[in-house]
């Protein structure tokens, strides 16, 4: 599936030709490498879309679109970061947010949103998730924050164009 708002990353330096030969000898070594993200969204278009855009850059991706699963997942130490929406059904996930980081304080989480947060919303938010992105924006916008918050310098996003 291909969006025409999909920025492509690379690699700022190509692989040597011995990493690149023990990448394709030893394929569960770079499974292990694989970063997880776990994808909290109520809306079953948003969860597919995130899902193959980061496992399309090479991520492992789980997605949950209940309050009761996530809650679940989010205790688990399985995952390099989360992806929230702000509002699932009828109710903000403050709760989810404050129990992702009270079992895993160092995993980052970023709130994907459709809704216009008031500026003293995203101060309230400032300590607590690392970034709150706009679902209207594109996705090179979450993919920056993504990459920046897994700190992953070898990425870099290209410009508008490029292949």
């Amino acid at each position: 599936m291909s969006l025409p708002f999909f920025k492509h990353f690379e690699r700022q330096s190509e692989p040597s030709e011995e990493t690149a030969r023990e990448s394709r000898t030893q394929p569960d070594r770079v499974h292990e490498l694989k970063c997880r993200i776990l994808v909290i969204d109520d809306d079953p278009g948003f969860c597919e879309l995130l899902s193959l855009y980061f496992e399309a850059k090479g991520f492992q991706v789980l997605t949950t679109q209940t309050t009761a699963e996530a809650s679940m997942l989010l205790k688990q130490a399985g995952f390099d970061l989360v992806i929230l929406d702000w509002y699932l059904g009828t109710t903000d996930s403050l709760d989810l947010l404050i129990l992702s980081k009270n079992s895993h304080p160092n995993r980052p989480v970023i709130i994907f949103t459709g809704a216009e947060l008031e500026r003293f919303l995203k101060k309230s938010l400032a300590g607590r998730a690392e970034a709150v992105v706009r679902k209207l924006g594109s996705l090179d916008v979450l993919s920056a924050n993504v990459f920046q918050c897994l700190h992953r310098p070898e990425l870099k996003v290209l410009k508008p164009g490029r292949p």
